[in-house]
């Protein structure tokens, strides 16, 4: 693991810096600094052994498996040994009071493409289901377990019995209510903290198109506020490496560029050996190096324009991820005053809705299944998978087979009977309630509703009655979640362009993916 090659790369390095061929660490400027100090911070890291915990442990192996660097397979598998021997070892318990152990490992373990849930044969992300425990280390409890649970895109654990259920609205309620005045929050105190207050920025960053836009828009001027004439952050009025570090994983994970002072702040505390210190002068800091360099790693994939250093949902369960705003003003012609109009550019602006040519979109036209397939799997940024679609009559070479067969493959739809898909025919809005119901659990939502409570819901309606069987808990979903609404449901009618648009502009809304 530790090579003598791998120890001449760090010499050299070491080297290089003292005799000026690279500049020190505070003197580099822009992309190519902190590439260097990138570089050198993995090297620093591959020569040490692997361990579990922090300094060295969890935190070090997802700034590794995220960051893009070469050559760090043999150090992670040596850190995953070492995982399952510790879990075992201590019989899946990592911890009686901090629970942010269990998240920091789940987070590990998800950059390195396994299952958080058999670890040794233990599940740790289990110990999230216990609300008492979570809350119990505060904000900092809850946003951990908030970006555990959403790296993976996982379905909240369920509580010990007799113990209180987390889940995610909880977590965000919780984190807005102890949300400062003026913005920010801190482990304790009414003073804003640099290093909390982008740990929550961190969490909320999936949710700041819904509930938390207010919070996150003050927490990040606050940020800005909180920032040193230098670009530093600081904790107790002592610059740091960690707290600058979380605002700028706070900043990538937002889809912000950190200031060019920020990175310069942040490489200013490197050593020449490629490690941190804690403070300006001090010598080598396990924690601030592995904060660094995750930080290091989120600017990488910022660069590079891959997801956020915690975005692991696609990698983790094929899941959905947040989709950012990538062609701004996209519209149509023959959508301007429609009532669907916000929810269409929404889609059409993430590249998840289509028109039809000629700049038109045709929202009064009915949906068809090839297209519903389409729209669901760019919504869910779902794979699209052209070997799951087995149906006589899906050739391989349609353009709409990938989306088909990615679609089945989920689950979210399927054929409708000896071998067929139907793409051309239209899809039943109850259908289609249905099938949203179906993408709504892959995002992470409870969509469980019991035959009494659909029978309420649907009660509300003079048509709800009409709702065939099968579909009539999906559709009690879609009203409940508000993804349905209007005076009827008209559920036997076909599924307009608008209604699927305004349908899972809701859905995305509603899961926190629209950023």
């Amino acid at each position: 693991m530790r090579t003598a090659g791998r120890t001449l790369t760090v010499l050299l390095l070491t080297l290089a810096l003292a005799a000026g061929l690279l500049l020190p660490a505070g003197a580099r400027e822009g992309e190519d600094g902190w590439r260097a100090a990138l570089d050198a911070a993995v090297e620093y890291a591959l020569d040490t052994r692997p361990r579990t915990g922090t300094g060295g442990g969890e935190w070090t192996a997802l700034a590794l498996a995220r960051s893009g660097a070469a050559g760090t397979e043999d150090w992670l598998a040596e850190y995953w040994e070492t995982l399952e021997e510790t879990v075992a070892a201590a019989e899946g318990v990592l911890s009686q009071r901090k629970y942010t152990e269990y998240a920091r490992a789940v987070l590990a373990v998800t950059a390195l493409g396994e299952d958080p849930r058999d670890v040794a044969g233990y599940d740790l992300l289990a110990p999230l289901g216990d609300w008492t425990a979570v809350t119990r280390q505060g904000v900092n409890g809850a946003a951990f377990a908030l970006i555990a649970l959403d790296c993976g895109d996982y379905p909240v654990p369920a509580a010990p019995e007799g113990e209180e259920q987390t889940s995610r609205e909880g977590c965000v309620d919780y984190l807005l209510e102890r949300e400062l005045p003026g913005g920010g929050w801190a482990l304790s105190g009414m003073e804003a903290e640099a290093d909390v207050t982008a740990m929550v920025l961190q969490a909320l960053a999936p949710y700041a198109g819904g509930t938390a836009a207010g919070a996150v828009e003050r927490g990040l001027a606050r940020l800005e506020e909180l920032k040193g004439p230098e670009g530093q952050y600081a904790l107790h009025g002592t610059a740091n490496a960690e707290s600058t570090a979380q605002a700028v994983i706070a900043l990538c994970t937002l889809g912000e560029t950190p200031g060019e002072d920020v990175v310069a702040a942040l490489l200013s505390f490197q050593l020449p050996d490629g490690s941190f210190s804690h403070v300006s002068g001090g010598g080598s800091d396990p924690m601030a190096t592995e904060q660094a360099l995750c930080a290091l790693a989120a600017l990488a994939r910022q660069a590079a324009g891959e997801s956020a250093l915690y975005d692991m949902a696609t990698t983790a369960a094929g899941g959905p991820v947040p989709r950012p705003v990538t062609l701004p003003g996209a519209t149509f012609d023959d959508i301007q005053g429609h009532p669907d109009q916000g929810a269409i550019e929404t889609l059409a602006s993430r590249g998840i809705a289509a028109g039809t040519g000629e700049g038109l979109f045709q929202p009064g036209a009915a949906m068809t299944r090839a297209e519903f397939a389409a729209m669901v799997v760019s919504a869910l940024s779902l794979t699209p998978d052209t070997g799951a679609a087995e149906f006589a009559d899906v050739a391989s070479d349609a353009w709409y087979a990938p989306f088909v067969g990615a679609a089945t493959e989920a689950g979210v739809t399927a054929g409708t009977g000896e071998g067929t898909f139907s793409p051309d025919e239209t899809i039943p809005l109850e259908q289609a309630a249905v099938m949203v119901a179906r993408a709504a659990a892959l995002c992470g939502l409870d969509t469980a509703v019991t035959p009494e409570e659909a029978g309420t819901l649907l009660a509300a309606f003079p048509d709800g009655a009409d709702c065939s069987h099968w579909a009539r808990e999906g559709v009690a979903f879609c009203v409940r979640a508000g993804i349905l609404d209007g005076e009827t449901l008209q559920p036997g009618r076909d599924t307009l362009r608008c209604d699927m648009a305004r349908m899972l502009a809701r859905l995305l809304d509603e899961a926190g993916l629209l950023v």
